[in-house]
């Protein structure tokens, strides 16, 4: 289990960007730092990084490190974060890391309403407002009022984040799911 994430580089947009995505997918800080020593690190953590020369080869061993690297390529390889990937590649990219952290967190704290859970899936397979209402047989802004309550409740803004909620504590089945439900 990742214990902390840390990112290393030098861009200003790349650091905020992450720091935000984590903070509003993850509930968790992403943690700056502007060098890199085995005093600073956590074991088991998670280290982002645009230039592997900055680590030494030391620190990765000690530290049982997971490192992300970021490249600017076009062309994505495994075990590298690609600065062009959309939202939803890299919520699929850190849940690969970040998924026991999400899980303990989210089930301690959420306390939904099974009202609020059915309100839930059905977001998750992307139905709007209005057939949300529809299908429960509710008004529309009850729905809202329902969503608000479960953003409030889980700390996650995003529909994609609550989507990979839903996936991760079962609510929904992805295996019986069509692909043209998805789009």
């Amino acid at each position: 289990m990742i214990n902390k994430v840390y990112i290393f580089s030098d861009s200003f947009l790349l650091i905020n960007g992450l720091i935000l995505f984590f903070k509003e997918n993850y509930r968790i800080d992403l943690i700056n730092l502007s060098k890199i020593s085995n005093t600073m690190l956590e074991k088991k953590s998670l280290l982002i990084v645009d230039n592997m020369s900055s680590i030494s080869d030391e620190i990765i061993d000690n530290m049982e490190l997971e490192i992300l690297l970021i490249s600017n390529i076009v062309e994505q390889k495994p075990g590298t974060l690609n600065i062009f990937s959309n939202e939803e590649q890299l919520l699929g990219l850190f849940n690969t890391y970040l998924t026991p952290l999400i899980n303990t967190q989210e089930l301690s704290e959420s306390n939904l309403t099974s009202r609020e859970t059915e309100v839930l899936k059905l977001i998750s397979l992307g139905h709007s407002n209005q057939e949300i209402a529809d299908k429960l047989f509710i008004s529309k802004h009850t729905v809202i009022s329902h969503r608000k309550n479960i953003t409030e409740k889980l700390g996650i803004k995003t529909i994609s984040g609550l989507t990979v909620y839903a996936i991760l504590n079962n609510l929904i089945d992805t295996k019986n799911l069509d692909n043209l439900q998805l789009i």
